[in-house]
């Protein structure tokens, strides 16, 4: 693995991203589509029995990527729920403002919520839980709560792979790598709650539907006060990677967050609380 490692630091991992975005929105034509989306499916064990639609209702690899779910495929458990389909692999609270990586490795929490920009407020995370979605998994992120989103920041970043064997051997991943960071208020306990999608390798785009929002440098600007329910859709990404869940002391304290064994597979919807 270290070796490719090594290879990884000298690719322009942007320019294959984005190659790699162009090449899974390409339309193919009608005679090529059909096996084109089916071996997607097939190589990648997709189960296409929750989708929105039939396989030949999408016309590209990316569009069932991002594919909806059908009307009331999950349902919404508890207070806090999951926000996406995929692996849970990290739920407890930070060692002072760390976030745990992998054996050895930790990241700042802050520096992953705002990069270089200004700190808001005295924001101390109190606990944190990681959601890894592997390519199989149902690509659309939600809100895990119901609340108001204050504050929408986009930061530019690097495009590393997020699979185990580069959380391993890569310091520092998550904050190297592109970022849409959205900031909710609980509407019961006034707690903030961060949702952050991190982009990787392959990852051409990560898209807002929570707001009709202009992104720029360091923040999405748009008027605060989106109300928004538990389980509503916040975005999607057009290829897999990694959602990242920050909670300030109020809410740790408000709610007895689980404490999984490392990689526990999760359902959109599924309570994250301990019974």
């Amino acid at each position: 693995m270290g070796f490719i490692v090594f290879i990884f630091q000298f690719l322009p991992r942007r320019i294959i991203s984005s190659l790699m975005g162009k090449f899974f929105a390409l339309r193919w034509p009608d005679f090529l589509r059909g096996t084109m989306c089916r071996l997607f499916v097939h190589l990648n064990h997709i189960d296409m029995r929750e989708a929105e639609h039939e396989i030949d209702a999408y016309q590209s690899i990316e569009a069932i990527f991002s594919r909806r779910l059908k009307q009331g495929a999950r349902a919404i458990a508890s207070e806090v729920c999951a926000p996406v389909d995929g692996f849970l692999s990290c739920s407890e609270a930070p060692t002072g403002i760390l976030g745990f990586q992998a054996k050895g490795y930790y990241y700042s929490l802050r520096e992953l919520i705002y990069g270089e920009g200004e700190i808001e407020f005295n924001f101390e995370p109190a606990w944190y839980m990681n959601f890894y979605l592997a390519p199989h998994n149902y690509h659309r992120v939600h809100c895990p709560l119901q609340g108001e989103l204050q504050a929408l920041r986009w930061i530019h970043g690097d495009k590393w792979p997020v699979q185990q064997g580069f959380r391993n051997a890569v310091t520092r991943l998550y904050v190297r790598n592109e970022r849409k960071v959205f900031r909710i208020q609980h509407t019961a306990t006034g707690g903030q709650l961060f949702v952050v999608m991190v982009a990787a390798l392959g990852v051409g785009n990560m898209v807002v539907t929570a707001v009709q929002q202009y992104e720029g440098t360091h923040r999405s600007k748009f008027e605060p006060g989106v109300q928004l329910a538990a389980g509503a859709e916040l975005g999607y990404f057009t290829l897999g990677s990694t959602v990242i869940l920050v909670f300030d002391k109020v809410l740790a304290n408000a709610y007895n967050f689980i404490t999984p064994p490392q990689g526990m597979p999760i359902k959109m919807g599924t309570s994250v609380l301990k019974q």
